[in-house]
């Protein structure tokens, strides 16, 4: 969200992450879902949109948004089966990554929060909405 390297992948001298600016950017934007709660991230674009919010509430059980994941053919894959050195290189590569997820997941929780005390009911339908691994563990 913030680079403007030739080679984003940090390949020159100006490498180091820029969490601060990538998390003004990121609370700058409209929208903020997260890939774990796809389905509550889905509902709140709607009601962002002002559109109608069906299967969106968590209190009605047979109104649980049902969603499609398409594999596009892409085998399972297990990153336990990765060398120490890999794992070593993205825990490097991805430590900025982590600072700012932090940062988005606080933000749409706040968001969160905010559309559902307007609506007068819940949208993340999950008890425990953090079960992740910790930064620089790939699971």
């Amino acid at each position: 969200m913030t680079c403007r390297d030739l080679w984003p992948e940090g390949i020159t001298t100006r490498s180091a992450f820029r969490s601060t600016a990538a998390v003004f950017n990121m609370r700058s934007l409209a929208f903020v879902g997260i890939f774990e709660h796809y389905a509550a991230s889905v509902c709140m674009l709607r009601f962002q949109l002002f559109l109608p919010l069906n299967n969106c509430n968590c209190r009605v059980s047979s109104d649980a948004l049902q969603l499609h994941h398409e594999r596009h053919n892409v085998p399972t894959h297990d990153a336990e089966l990765l060398s120490d050195h890999i794992k070593l290189k993205v825990a490097k590569l991805s430590r900025g990554d982590w600072s700012l997820y932090r940062a988005a997941r606080d933000e749409f929780m706040r968001r969160i929060k905010f559309v559902e005390a307007q609506l007068g009911y819940r949208i993340l339908c999950t008890k425990r909405p953090w079960v992740l691994g910790e930064p620089g563990r790939l699971s």
